[in-house]
């Protein structure tokens, strides 16, 4: 069964949830702290929600906003348990990869023309796909595994084989 360190780890290493850096755990939420820090994100026991506040001092619980994430805990406990938090990566990408369709990000809007710009799925697809195999490169690395390719040789022929 992973820990909460584990799912932890593997959160961080995949940027989900986006842009935080750290994440603590609390009991409920009226154990908020008042001074959140910067970048974190607190998951609430009780509620089993991840919470944040732009709020740097005096926040109080209905300051803090539920963050959305691309995985669940469930399905990265059940990735750690069968692979470790190493290989879960690479295979936490690809769940994000298989679910990029959901996500329209809003780049840019503006008014008075009424125009909205929204970031190209290809092009979160195409970065998603490199970041994927370039974990499942580095993965292949750490753990010296064979790139799966062989060859034949012969000795080269050279001057009639005389040398």
């Amino acid at each position: 069964m992973a820990t909460f360190n584990q799912i932890k780890q593997l959160r961080l290493r995949i940027g989900d949830p986006a842009g935080v850096i750290n994440i603590i755990q609390v009991s409920t939420l009226e154990d908020l702290p008042e001074t959140p820090r910067q970048q974190t994100a607190y998951y609430v026991i009780s509620t089993r929600y991840y919470m944040q506040t732009s709020l740097l001092s005096g926040a109080k619980p209905s300051d803090y906003t539920e963050i959305n994430l691309r995985i669940s805990d469930e399905y990265l406990q059940d990735l750690i348990d069968a692979y470790g938090v190493e290989a879960s990566i690479c295979k936490a990408y690809k769940w994000i990869i298989a679910r990029l369709g959901n996500e329209l990000v809003l780049v840019r809007n503006s008014t008075g023309a009424e125009s909205t710009e929204y970031q190209r799925i290809l092009d979160m697809l195409n970065y998603y796909k490199q970041v994927a195999k370039d974990c499942t490169d580095e993965y292949n690395k750490s753990q010296l595994n064979s790139t799966g390719r062989f060859y034949k040789s012969k000795q080269p022929n050279i001057a009639g084989g005389n040398i």
